[in-house]
Parts: structure tokens; C-alpha cells; sequence
């Protein structure tokens, strides 16, 4: 398994860096403190830790408190997904699987961050879920964002099949479309910054 891990992370950071990616668009949205909802009833960064131990997204009306430090280099892009819920906007936070990326101490100095793990479809099971009941689209936020962006998307009726083809849905304006169709779908996000590569997987379950 550790095997595969890491030829499964090399392949899709070679993929990056070759150039097989969109460029993320000049308006991909970036958190700053004041975009957000002023109602701060959201989710905690503790919260979204105990959200991801039992692999339900932590969610909130308020970004802010989902991402714990915007914009650090002290630590790793941080991701988000904004879509509808009712007439306000709810965010999901979506910790990050695998990365390759350099990051400062508090002395100055830098060092990698590394983190390895499966394919998405080997470890469907233990993937960040999202409740897509009623979804059509969702909205990619980072702390940081990406230089450049490959998005990848499986019907979760490939769960198991590592060797299943993806599509490549669209991404315009970080927004990326989910289907009507189909139970749900596994989701794989890769974004490029200077200091590395970083991979996040989320499920959206209908």
C-alpha cells in the first residue's frame, strides 16, 4: 500500500508540474478578513478536526473560523467549498491528503511538509464527505491561492477501481459544476504554488 501511495503521489505531481493543468484563474478567490459572513456562529478549527475524525466536512457560515491561520507560511494552503444552502452561502472545510511543500518555522528557517495516502477510490471510506443533497456546483476557496489547478472527478460507483478513468470537470472562476445525476462523486483537487504541491480529496454524497 505504502508503494502505491507514493507512486500514486509522484504520478500526480509530475502531472502538475509537466504542465497538464489549467492555470488557476487571476480571480480564484482568496480569503481576507471581512469576506465572510459577519454572523460568527461557524465552525471552529477544532471543530473541524472533530468533523474530519468522523468524516462529515465541518461546516459554518463563517469562514474565518474554518481556516485557521489564512494566508500563513507557516503551514499548508487551506481549502474550503462554498455552495447555497437556503439563500446563504455555507462553507465546508476540506483538510488536505498529500503535499510536497515548504513551510517556514517560527525561527525563519524552512522545511518540507510531506504527507502521503491512497488513491481516493482505495480510501473512499475515510474521504472528507459533503452533503450534496441538492447541489449543482460549489465553489473551490483557498487560503492561498494556487498557481495552477487540475481538478479530477469519479462517479462513486468507481470506489474500489483505482484504475477507473476521470473526468475533468470545468472550473471557471473557482467554481466547479457537480452533476445531477449518479448517488455521488469523489473529487480530487491538486493546486501548485512556488513552495510545492498540495492534494485534497472530498466526497459529495447525494
Amino acid at each position: 500500500m505504502k508503494k502505491a501511495a507514493i507512486l500514486f503521489l509522484m504520478t500526480v505531481i509530475i502531472y502538475v508540474l509537466i504542465g497538464c493543468t489549467t492555470k488557476a484563474p487571476d480571480n480564484l478567490p482568496n480569503i481576507t478578513k471581512g469576506t465572510s459572513s459577519d454572523n460568527t456562529s461557524g465552525t471552529d478549527a477544532s471543530g473541524a478536526q472533530n468533523a474530519k475524525d468522523n468524516n462529515m466536512a465541518a461546516t459554518g457560515d463563517n469562514l474565518d473560523k474554518l481556516f485557521t491561520d489564512s494566508g500563513s507560511d507557516h503551514k499548508v494552503p487551506e481549502l474550503a467549498l462554498e455552495y447555497q444552502s437556503g439563500s446563504k452561502a455555507t462553507y465546508a472545510y476540506i483538510p488536505y491528503n498529500v503535499s510536497v511543500y515548504e513551510v517556514k518555522n517560527d525561527a525563519g528557517t524552512s522545511a518540507l511538509e510531506t504527507k502521503e495516502e491512497a488513491h481516493p477510490l482505495a480510501m473512499a471510506d475515510k474521504i472528507t464527505k459533503v452533503d450534496g443533497k441538492g447541489l449543482s456546483q460549489v465553489r473551490l476557496m483557498f487560503s492561498e491561492p494556487p498557481k495552477e489547478l487540475v481538478v479530477q472527478r469519479w462517479s462513486d460507483s468507481d470506489i474500489g477501481n483505482v484504475s477507473a478513468p476521470y473526468a475533468e470537470p470545468k472550473v471557471t472562476d473557482g467554481i466547479v459544476e457537480v452533476p445531477k445525476e449518479g448517488s455521488g462523486y469523489i473529487y480530487l483537487v491538486a493546486g501548485k504554488w512556488d513552495e510545492g504541491t498540495v492534494i485534497y480529496y472530498f466526497y459529495i454524497k447525494k
